[in-house]
């Protein structure tokens, strides 16, 4: 966790205009904590994108002023594995601005062809929050029959309550839409969770999918999954990333873990 925290200091020297290439930054990031000299500068790199970024459109409220873009986007490229080391078998806290500044841009991106992109963004982020979890973006498979959204790897070198419930690697699917998902697209996600021999996942769909009212559709779908092929899916709409924002939820992992109960045993009778 020292190690993360390292990062983001030196995500936020590089922000705030301070020496980028020596000091203890790079001294405790190497030496004490041993991330690479190739880590090391690509985090400098996605570090100074970012400032650019704000500098140009004079605005520390976006994304980009926040020293966990910088992560999420050291995440997505070729040094982004070194984050596997980064964690213990703790959950790294919610930043509630960051992702806050995150559900802002999926609201205003639906209207634009970036709808996809914000939310894929926010997913990958809170994704990264969870022990040894490692995302990818839009996996295409063999042939291209089909496209993944955010492919999760965990990577926790021993076993634990995450790996043994979320498995080694999960999909994501991220419909950032005006309506709710519909079951033709419920039943999709599912059918590549079961060619791909992963028995959970995430639909990220702003507006929830249909038949959570009345039990039936994508929801009777989502339990008939689980039932009948022991395939877990949850999701996570604009009232649980409110929450997340606000803090009334405790964390991103406990969110999952309350999901994952009620879709296989049901609901708290004392809720």
């Amino acid at each position: 966790m020292a190690l993360r925290w390292a990062m983001y200091m030196q995500a936020d020297d590089v922000l705030g205009g301070h020496r980028e290439g020596g000091g203890a930054g790079r001294q405790t990031l190497t030496t004490k904590y041993g991330l690479g000299t190739f880590a090391f500068d690509e985090l400098n790199q996605r570090a100074n994108e970012c400032l650019a970024e704000v500098k140009k459109k004079k605005d520390w409220s976006k994304p980009a002023g926040f020293a966990e873009e910088v992560m999420c986007r050291f995440a997505r490229g070729k040094a982004g594995y070194a984050l596997a080391d980064t964690t213990s078998s703790r959950e790294f806290p919610v930043s509630p601005g960051y992702l806050q500044s995150l559900i802002d841009w999926v609201e205003k991106a639906i209207k634009t062809n970036e709808k996809g992109d914000a939310l894929e963004a926010l997913a990958l982020y809170l994704l990264l929050l969870l022990p040894a979890c490692i995302p990818h973006q839009n996996v295409l498979a063999e042939q291209k029959i089909n496209e993944t959204d955010v492919l999760v790897h965990n990577l926790s070198q021993t076993p634990t309550v995450v790996t043994e419930l979320l498995g080694r690697q999960f999909l994501i699917e991220c419909k950032n839409r005006k309506v709710k998902t519909d079951v033709s697209d419920i039943g999709y996600f599912l059918y590549r969770m079961k060619l791909t021999h992963t028995k959970f996942g995430i639909i990220f769909s702003r507006k929830g999918i249909t038949g959570e009212d009345n039990k039936d559709a994508g929801y009777e779908l989502i339990r008939r999954a689980f039932h009948e092929d022991d395939l877990v899916c949850v999701i996570m709409n604009d009232t649980d990333l409110d929450e997340l924002a606000s803090g009334k939820q405790q964390s991103f992992w406990w969110m999952l873990l309350d999901k994952i109960e009620r879709l296989r045993f049901g609901k708290s009778a004392k809720n």
